[in-house]
């Protein structure tokens, strides 16, 4: 059975399209591409907050909805990082080290899933480690790969 869900789990992680969003891109200025970065990571940031606040309760739809609009936001997040658009808070690292940036996403896109397993699951426990463990790879990508103020 963990089997089953561990390559279900992968599926969804790896099977989001690239293509007509690498298309997309190529028609906007940099400047919209960091902004729409921006936008996406504001989105990000207040879906994780309202998740925390939401952990210690037992309305697991309402937490499964906004984990849903967390995944929904992040699924496509790395492709917002084409080359040539170097700017914004985002560190040059971010394009010399594409593969271990794309890894950070891959990471906290997992652990987001998971997250969505132990809602399916109702367990609470589980769902609270998988939420920490999401966080803990957002500090660690933002202290490698985002500028300071």
């Amino acid at each position: 059975m963990k089997l089953v869900l561990c390559l279900v789990l992968l599926t969804m992680t790896f099977s989001f399209p690239t293509l007509s969003h690498e298309i997309k891109l190529k028609d906007i200025t940099t400047e919209e591409i960091i902004n729409t970065r921006k936008k996406k990571m504001s989105i990000i940031n207040k879906l994780t907050q309202k998740i925390y606040k939401q952990l210690n309760t037992d309305d697991y739809q309402v937490l499964k909805e906004n984990i849903i609009e967390l995944k929904h936001t992040a699924n496509n997040f790395q492709m917002l990082f084409p080359k040539e658009s170097q700017g914004g808070k985002a560190k040059k690292l971010i394009w010399e080290d594409k593969k271990l940036f794309d890894k950070y996403n891959e990471d906290f896109l997992y652990d987001i899933n998971f997250m969505l397993v132990s809602i399916n699951e109702k367990d609470s426990i589980n769902l609270k480690q998988n939420f920490n463990n999401m966080a803990s790879n957002c500090s660690s990508c933002h202290k490698k790969f985002k500028k300071k103020k």
